[in-house]
């Protein structure tokens, strides 16, 4: 299968470099359709990281539909190289870092229209069960097509919330990242300030990270803006998670001037005392079919709807089982795969035969993604069995019992 990806594909220029790898146009041979792939090489002592990041990135991108999104084709490996591809539909077009800096070019009709297109895709993402998080917004992953539509691209940073983390990396472009992502937290918060921060480079000229701040927060009023646009970036641009726009809803009420459900429009300290929720939307391109939806065994479920006084049992098991996987996941499993791959070039040095070795890389692979699953699997039973909870959760959308 891996040399057939690689048969199938004839890699043209190169299009950029991302969060994770390189990206390519090529041509697929079979239906003659120009395609982006994305390769991540491997090597050095944070290849594990980087390739639960690229694998994280296929796995979510197969799952979405939208015409802003480019479309999962396909992902493939190479034994031989020990690269990995992911192939897309190119996105035909330009990106807005191509004209950052270019006087005249964003006025604010059209900074209007830009925030629209982007609020719209994150929409689609922040109300999918479990959310989907970018994490890496910024002029140069908005690409405006030939007939002026807007795609958000490289998902190398994606988050997927309801997944059990041993802890957050530090994903996002300095300038355009929310201060809480400097110590790993990411929420729908994180893509609404980075877009807030991007059309403020966009109206501005200059990137992100060369505007004049105070303290954590951008100085806006040292700024040339239009006026109108000022309330909508100040409440996106808020430093602090609690007093910033929460919601896509919310953006869109500011935006559009309209007054929120409570007659007036939202105010970020009155923010502050209450909450958001996302309420789920169909995808503009059709029905919505979840991501990354959780199908949980029967017998999950019933350890996740075990009745007090038991269920405080269950739920001590459960975190001591999750933390028994994450350290298997995040600790033995990359020291294992590190020892494989080194013994592997070692072989490959001396020309021997290393089939034995691949075959072990992949088994591992195997192993990790299995172990991830069970992870999420203990993570529904704390999340039933936590004794915060007044009541068990109910069966995650899109779940099916087995």
């Amino acid at each position: 299968m891996p040399s057939e990806g690689l048969q199938r594909y004839q890699i043209m220029e190169r299009l950029g470099s991302g969060s994770q790898g390189h990206s390519y146009r090529a041509i697929d041979r079979e239906t003659h359709e120009d395609v982006a792939i994305k390769v991540l090489s491997l090597g050095g002592a944070t290849e594990w990281k980087a390739f639960e990041l690229f694998e994280r990135e296929a796995e979510v991108l197969a799952g979405l539909r939208h015409r802003g999104i480019p479309r999962y084709r396909d992902y493939f490996a190479s034994e031989e190289s020990g690269d990995y591809f992911l192939v897309m539909d190119l996105v035909v077009g330009h990106s807005l870092a191509d004209e950052l800096g270019a006087t005249g070019r964003f006025d604010e009709a059209r900074l209007r229209r830009l925030m629209r297109g982007v609020l719209e895709i994150l929409e689609y993402l922040h109300t999918r069960s479990p959310q989907v998080i970018h994490r890496d917004i910024k002029p140069a992953n908005i690409v405006v097509g030939e007939d002026d539509s807007v795609h958000l691209v490289d998902f190398g940073g994606v988050r997927v919330l309801t997944r059990l983390e041993g802890g957050s990396t530090m994903i996002g472009t300095f300038g355009y990242m929310a201060p809480e992502q400097l110590h790993g937290d990411a929420g729908p918060g994180v893509d609404l300030y980075a877009l807030g921060a991007t059309i403020v480079a966009l109206a501005t000229g200059r990137a992100a990270d060369e505007l004049p701040h105070v303290g954590l927060a951008i100085d806006l009023d040292e700024l040339v803006l239009p006026e109108r646009l000022r309330p909508v970036l100040r409440a996106l641009l808020e430093p602090d998670p609690r007093d910033r726009v929460r919601s896509v809803a919310e953006a869109r009420a500011l935006l559009d001037g309209r007054s929120t459900s409570n007659g007036a429009a939202p105010s970020a300290k009155a923010r502050s005392t209450s909450t958001s929720t996302p309420t789920p939307t169909s995808s503009p391109t059709g029905p919505e079919t979840p991501a990354t939806a959780l199908a949980v065994p029967g017998l999950v479920q019933e350890l996740a709807q075990t009745p007090k006084p038991m269920s405080i049992f269950v739920w001590l098991f459960a975190l001591f089982g999750a933390g028994a996987l994450i350290v298997i996941e995040y600790a033995l499993l990359p020291i294992v795969y590190l020892f494989l791959r080194a013994v592997a070039d070692n072989k490959n040095n001396k020309g021997e035969a290393i089939d034995d070795d691949k075959a072990g890389i992949t088994s591992l692979r195997d192993l990790r993604s299995s172990t991830r699953r069970q992870r999420e699997l203990v993570a529904h039973v704390i999340q039933g069995t936590s004794p915060l909870r007044d009541d068990p959760p109910a069966l995650p959308p899109g779940a099916d019992d087995r």
